[in-house]
């Protein structure tokens, strides 16, 4: 069977509902790099690998070079939250587990300047992520203590546990070595967790009293917010036609518009978002609707979806072998925290 893939492009210009809303064997080629003390695995074909990862592209790179990324210490405080401090030894040591535990694939294309590449804007997004789940639990963590929500660490030992089951026979020690250190990320995140289930659940089972007027008052002031939400959202449609007139009229053209417009991450990549498959494309319907019909190089119309104005087009569409792994069913549906590694 075949699939059939689209490479897109798009301007996003969210609207304020938007704004809420590899082997121990493979061998050291020109196209390898170490990672974690192995080579990583390359696939045996590929399409293109800079293109479609952006870390090779005019925009990207300019954009790297504005905003270097900066150098830090083991010591160095990465978070400060309600007393604790998460350092960037911290980060560093979760972010070289996750890498290490994870699969990285990539096409022969890739030179090992550009892997290094990937592998750095890993692990920077890890730092991101590990930054907002800190930022979360422990906001919840105190309130948890202060309603009398107690975690034992027998509880601790248990999360620990199946969080390491999940994890490869050959990194469990390791994993379980940094997820027992009461200083480390991981087990920072695991009591952050608990912490925050229980709090959850207290609060589901309490019993709340809200008056009318209360009631009145909340949909009272739900209903400015809509109406100064609806005001402001269709003050952005002129100037998303106005960016897709400028591009037809080539006073501008698409990437350096999505450069300059678009809230989209896909900005600083010349504006290609991403390749989609027809059978699991997971985009909104209008856009997938455009993706799949237009022909390439030809420019949409505004297209309005509950969150944003997009322009887009089709930069190319072919067909490929429907055994890849963007069909693959996922092996786990486990949504919990403690599956999430």
């Amino acid at each position: 069977m075949k699939r059939i893939a689209a490479i897109v492009a798009a301007i996003i210009v969210p609207t304020l509902w938007g704004e809420e809303s590899a082997t121990d064997s493979a061998p050291a080629t020109e196209r390898s790099a170490t990672l974690m003390g192995r080579k990583v695995t390359l696939e045996k074909d590929g399409s293109d690998f800079a293109d479609s990862l952006g870390v090779s592209s005019r925009k990207a790179n300019e954009a790297k070079k504005a905003n270097p990324t900066p150098t830090h210490e083991p010591d160095d405080v990465f978070i400060r939250m309600n007393g604790e401090v998460l350092t960037w030894g911290m980060i560093d040591e979760y972010s070289d587990l996750v890498l290490k535990i994870s699969p990285l694939t990539l096409p022969p294309q890739a030179t090992v300047e550009q892997i290094n590449q990937v592998i750095a804007m890993s692990r920077k997004k890890l730092a991101e992520m590990a930054g907002n789940e800190y930022i979360k639990n422990w906001i919840l963590v105190p309130r948890a203590k202060e309603a009398g929500i107690v975690v034992t660490d027998a509880e601790i030992l248990h999360a620990i546990s199946n969080s390491v089951k999940k994890i490869k026979k050959q990194y469990r020690n390791e994993a379980l070595k940094v997820s027992l250190d009461p200083e480390s990320y991981l087990y920072r995140k695991q009591v952050g967790y608990l912490y925050s289930r229980k709090y959850a659940k207290f609060l589901n089972s309490q019993e709340i009293e809200v008056s009318d007027e209360e009631i009145a008052a909340a949909v009272a002031e739900r209903e400015s917010e809509i109406a100064k939400a609806n005001e402001y959202n269709a003050s952005l449609l002129p100037k998303i036609q106005g960016i897709l007139e400028d591009i037809k009229s080539e006073k501008i053209d698409f990437a350096d518009a999505a450069l300059e417009y678009s809230d989209c991450g896909s900005s600083v990549d010349d504006g290609v978002w991403g390749e989609f498959y027809a059978k699991k494309c997971k985009i909104l319907q209008p856009l997938k609707d455009f993706a799949f019909a237009a022909s390439t190089n030809v420019l949409s119309d505004v297209i309005e979806t509950p969150y944003s104005y997009h322009i887009m087009k089709v930069l190319d569409r072919g067909y490929g072998d429907e055994s890849g792994d963007e069909d693959d069913e996922d092996d786990d549906d486990d949504t919990d925290e403690e599956a999430e590694e």
